[in-house]
C-alpha cells in the first residue's frame, strides 16, 4: 500500500477491497488494521483512472454489510467519490460501483444525504437515469429513495431538480426492480406535503398509477397501493 508504484497500488487496493468483501468480521479486522485509512489515502491523490476506479470499487466493499462502518470513517470518502463521479461520468463501469457507494451511504447515514444534497450532484444522478444500463440506473433510484425518505424539504429538493419526470418513464422500465424503485420514490413522495402530493396529481401520476395496478404485478405495486 506504500509503494509509489502504480500498478502496485492498484493491485493492493483491489486485495483489501476484496478480502473486505469477504465478511463483516473480515471487513472490521481490515479497518481496524487501518486498511479502509490507506486506501481512502491514495485515493486522495489519485489521477490515474484505473487507481481511482480500483479505490471505488474496493470502497464498494466496505459499504455493503450491515452494520455499515462508521460515518466518520467513510465521511472522507463521500467528497472522494462525488469528485470522481464529476471527473468520470461517461465511464459506466466506474458509476456502478460509485453510484452504489452513494447508495450504501445514504441508506446508513442520514447525514451523507444531507452532504448530497449540500453539493450538486442531485441533477447529476438523475441524468445517469437516462443511461441504458441497469446497474447504474438502480443505484440513482435506491439513492432518491433514501433521500425522499427523510422529511419534507429534502424531498421538495428532489422534486425540484426534476426527478417526476424521469419516474414517468422509469416507472415503465422492462426491468421489474427499476419499477419497484420507481413505486418506493412516488410513494414517499404521495406521503409529504400537500404541495408534493398536488405535484403528483398536475404530473398525472394518478392515472400511471391506476394503469399499473391493474396491468403490474402486486410486488411492484406495493409501496403505493395505500396512497
Amino acid at each position: 500500500m506504500d509503494s509509489n508504484i502504480h500498478e502496485i497500488q492498484e493491485q493492493a487496493v483491489w486485495a483489501i477491497g476484496n478480502i473486505a468483501s469477504d465478511s463483516i468480521k473480515t471487513r472490521d479486522k481490515v479497518i481496524q488494521k487501518r486498511g479502509l485509512e490507506k486506501i481512502i489515502k491514495i485515493f486522495t491523490t489519485a489521477e490515474r483512472v484505473n487507481l481511482i476506479k480500483h479505490c471505488v470499487w474496493s470502497i464498494s466493499n466496505f459499504c455493503r454489510g450491515k452494520p455499515a462502518p462508521d460515518f466518520e470513517l467513510m465521511k472522507p470518502a463521500i467528497d472522494l467519490v462525488i469528485k470522481s463521479i464529476y471527473k468520470l461520468d461517461k465511464d459506466m463501469e466506474f458509476l456502478v460501483d460509485a453510484c452504489w457507494v452513494i447508495s450504501y451511504l445514504t441508506e446508513h447515514h442520514k447525514k451523507t444525504v444531507k452532504k448530497i444534497l449540500s453539493t450538486n450532484l442531485l441533477p447529476k444522478l438523475l441524468t445517469f437515469l437516462d443511461y441504458p444500463i441497469v446497474y447504474i440506473q438502480l443505484p440513482c433510484l435506491r439513492i432518491i429513495g433514501n433521500i425522499v425518505s427523510g422529511n419534507a424539504h429534502q424531498t421538495q429538493m428532489v422534486i425540484d431538480a426534476g426527478i417526476l419526470q424521469y419516474l414517468k418513464k422509469t416507472i415503465f422500465h422492462e426491468k421489474r426492480s427499476i419499477r419497484k424503485e420507481s413505486c418506493w420514490i412516488i410513494s414517499n413522495i404521495a406521503a409529504g406535503t400537500q404541495q408534493q402530493i398536488e405535484a403528483l396529481i398536475t404530473n398525472d401520476f394518478l392515472k400511471v398509477l391506476e394503469y399499473k395496478i391493474k396491468n403490474d404485478e402486486p410486488e411492484v405495486n406495493y409501496p403505493y397501493l395505500s396512497i
